[in-house]
């Protein structure tokens, strides 16, 4: 695993002036100039792949159909891994989603900058490779992610927020998917892995909504990662009232009478539960 690391790094020596990206929205090439641009962060290279493809459009689209397959395996119950969103259980989820792609999927950005750091430690005069927490938007928009090493913390300050909040059970669909437009922006700015965000995060959104009494199916993926995408160039406190529309549109409400229990604040029953409790609760549940 450390040698497939290191080799997605392969280009870092080249300078940025010389390198070109392909922006996933046009698939077209472009070139940079003579512009120095050493010190800032870079978008990372096009990775390993089992289907051996080097232009990120072909492998973003291999992506939402394979990856699009397991997400609904994991919504419909053929597979289950329960979890309380923390880093273990998203390292879980990625590589489930992305088993088709990647040859090992299952690594946050922040375990790759581990590995490369282990894999120098003793190499005094070795540079780190970059960070790559930049990535392209839609429309070609530069977004800055959390540092990767920053990442596995962060999964873990989100999960431990979520117990906290019961997993937003006890709300009303307006106040739900209004805190739900909070977490699915700090995670897509989080952005865990460097391929398979979006297809991640949709299962996190599905994880969320099952626990708050909700159906969170985001059929408008596009339209969703196109929203996204603007308002995280505009900053996490920026106007997201579209974000909440487009996110209000692909939720329901749960018709079970537990989910009718789930999102009355009177009759929500879990907040007493540990971490360990919960997911044995699931297992027993879902007969995991």
């Amino acid at each position: 695993m450390t040698d497939g690391l290191i080799s997605a790094y392969d280009d870092q020596g080249k300078p940025p002036e010389q390198q070109q990206a392909t922006s996933k929205a046009t698939g077209q090439e472009k070139t940079s100039t003579q512009v120095d641009r050493s010190n800032e962060p870079r978008i990372a290279p096009v990775p390993e792949n089992k289907l051996d493809l080097t232009d990120p459009v072909a492998l973003q689209m291999a992506q939402d159909v394979a990856g699009g397959v397991r997400v609904w395996q994991l919504r419909i119950g053929d597979a289950y891994l329960p979890g309380t969103l923390d880093t273990q259980h998203l390292r879980q989820l990625h590589a489930y989603v992305m088993q088709d792609i990647y040859a090992k999927p299952g690594a946050t950005r922040g375990d790759e900058r581990m590995l490369a750091e282990l894999a120098l430690k003793d190499k005094s005069e070795a540079k780190l490779p970059p960070q790559y927490d930049t990535r392209e938007g839609v429309h070609g928009q530069l977004i800055t992610l959390v540092p990767a090493d920053k990442v596995n913390q962060r999964l873990e300050d989100l999960s431990a927020r979520l117990f906290r909040e019961n997993y937003l059970g006890g709300l009303d669909k307006p106040e739900f998917v209004f805190r739900l437009a909070d977490y699915h922006l700090e995670y897509s700015k989080l952005a865990p892995f460097r391929e398979g965000n979006e297809s991640v995060i949709h299962v996190v959104l599905n994880h969320i909504g099952e626990e708050a009494g909700y159906v969170v199916a985001p059929n408008a993926a596009h339209q969703l990662l196109e929203v996204t995408d603007a308002t995280l160039a505009a900053g996490l406190l920026s106007d997201k009232s579209r974000l909440v529309q487009v996110l209000s549109s692909v939720t329901q409400e749960e018709p079970s009478e537990e989910g009718r229990l789930r999102r009355k604040a009177t009759s929500w029953a879990l907040p007493a539960e540990t971490s360990a409790e919960r997911e044995k609760r699931i297992k027993e549940q879902y007969g995991g």
